[in-house]
C-alpha cells in the first residue's frame, strides 16, 4: 500500500507541475515549437516571453521527476534468476542405492507452467537434483521461488516418524559440508566419499514439504538424518488433490536460522526436487515447474 500511495503522489506532483506551466503559458504546450523544449533560453518571444520560459522549465522539471520515479522502480525490482528448466540436462537423477524402486519423474510442456516434471511414486523414492551457480551467494539471492501442484497425495498417519517419512512433494535445499562443526565420523564418511565415489557429501539439508497430517509451518529433525531438517509449507495432501499450481516463495537465509541451531555456516550448492512414498507404499503424482532465486525483498517507498 505505501508504495502505490508513493507512485499515486509522484503522478499528483506531475500533473500539478503541469497544470501550473499550462497557466503560467496562458496556452496548450502543443502550440510550442519542439525546439522550445530542447532549449527555451535560445527563444525570443515578442510578448510573454518570461511567462513562456517559465513554463517551460517546470515542463523539464515534471519530465525529470517522472524519469527519476522511472528509475527509482527499476532499481526496486528484485533480482530475478532463473534456474534451468525442467527437462535440462542440468538437472540430474539422484538415486538411492538401498531403495529398489525409483519415482518417474516424466517431462510435460504444461501450457500453464511451460517444462513441467510430473513425478509419479509407487512405493518407491528418487530424486532430481540440480547444481547451484558456482558464485551463488545467500545474501545476494536469500529467497527461492518455484510452482507445485498435487495431482494425487498421500495420506500418511505420523510423518515424523521413519515408517511415515513420505512426501507428495518435496524440495529440498543442501548446504556445503562444514569440516570444523562435524563430528569424526562424518569427516571420516566425507573423505572417505571423495576418495572413493569422487562425490561431496552433503551438510545439512532443510527440506520444504507438502504434507499429509502436519500443521503448516510446523519443523522437525528427520528420521533418518541427523543434520536434516524438514519444514511444513503446505498441509492436507490427503484430503483432496490441488490441480492448481501454486506459487511458492521461501527466505532460505531466514529459515535456515529458524530450523538449525546453529544455524549452516557455508552456502547451499544444490536444490533438489521429490515425491516419494517408499516408507508407506502408496502412490503419489506432483508436478514441479519454474525454479528461480530471487533478491532480497525491496524496501518500501517512503
Amino acid at each position: 500500500m505505501t508504495r502505490r500511495r508513493g507512485s499515486r503522489a509522484r503522478r499528483d506532483c506531475l500533473g500539478a507541475l503541469h497544470q501550473q506551466a499550462l497557466t503560467i503559458a496562458g496556452q496548450r504546450p502543443a502550440s510550442v515549437h519542439e525546439s522550445a523544449l530542447a532549449n527555451p533560453r535560445s527563444l525570443v518571444f515578442p510578448s510573454g516571453g518570461r511567462r513562456l520560459r517559465t513554463a517551460l522549465r517546470i515542463l523539464v522539471m515534471a519530465m525529470a521527476i517522472g524519469f527519476g520515479a522511472r528509475a527509482v522502480a527499476e532499481e526496486s525490482r528484485p533480482l530475478v534468476i532463473s534456474l534451468p528448466a525442467m527437462g535440462d540436462e542440468a538437472w540430474r537423477p539422484l538415486i538411492f542405492r538401498s531403495i529398489e524402486k525409483t519415482t518417474n519423474y516424466e517431462l510435460i510442456h504444461d501450457p500453464a507452467a511451460a517444462p513441467a516434471y510430473r513425478a509419479t511414486s509407487q512405493c518407491s523414492a528418487s530424486a532430481m537434483l540440480l547444481a547451484l551457480p558456482e558464485d551463488f551467494e545467500l545474501a545476494k539471492t536469500p529467497r527461492l521461488a518455484w510452482r507445485w501442484k498435487i495431482e494425487e497425495g498421500l495420506d500418511v498417519p505420523n510423518e515424523r516418524t521413519s515408517e511415515g517419512d513420505d512426501f507428495a512433494a518435496r524440495v529440498y535445499i543442501l548446504f556445503r559440508f562444514d569440516a570444523d562443526r562435524a563430528s569424526l565420523w562424518r569427516r571420516f564418511q566425507d573423505e572417505l566419499g571423495q576418495r572413493i565415489f569422487g562425490a561431496v557429501i552433503p551438510g545439512e539439508a532443510l527440506s520444504y514439504v507438502w504434507a499429509s497430517r502436519v500443521a503448516v509451518g510446523e519443523h522437525w529433525t528427520s528420521p533418518s538424518q541427523e543434520d536434516a531438517r524438514l519444514l511444513v509449507l503446505e498441509s492436507g495432501s490427503n484430503q483432496e488433490a490441488s490441480h492448481e499450481w501454486r506459487e511458492v516463495i521461501v527466505d532460505l537465509a531466514q529459515d535456515a536460522a529458524r530450523v538449525f541451531d546453529p544455524p549452516p555456516r557455508r552456502p547451499p550448492y544444490a536444490v533438489g526436487l521429490m515425491t516419494d512414498s517408499d516408507d508407506s507404499c502408496q502412490q503419489a503424482t506432483s508436478w514441479f515447474a519454474d525454479f528461480r532465486l530471487l533478491g532480497p525483498v525491496p524496501a518500501a517507498f517512503p
